[in-house]
């Protein structure tokens, strides 16, 4: 089974047992979209109003089809690797 812990909450995820698995904004994991009313200076990054909306819709192709697109084939192809494993947000 997968779980996935913030770094935040570190030691409620210390008796999940399993390989882990980092997944933040610095991975290839790593949503590349941010709110508009959170990170107004954030540089490296796509501002949208919906950040999980728009990286969805990345990932499915259905919108910013010319953003990224080695990146999104990328993580499409090895996703599967992550089945399993304890994702560290």
């Amino acid at each position: 089974m997968t779980h996935v812990i913030s770094l935040r909450w570190k030691k409620k995820g210390k008796d999940i047992v399993g390989e882990r698995v980092k997944i933040d904004r610095s991975t290839r994991w790593g949503n590349p979209f941010v709110s508009r009313f959170h990170m107004r200076y954030a540089f490296g990054v796509i501002h949208v109003d919906d950040p999980v909306a728009a990286y969805k819709a990345w990932l499915n192709g259905t919108a910013f089809k010319k953003l990224e697109q080695k990146r999104r084939d990328e993580i499409l192809e090895k996703v599967g690797e992550l089945k399993g494993k304890v994702l560290i947000s």
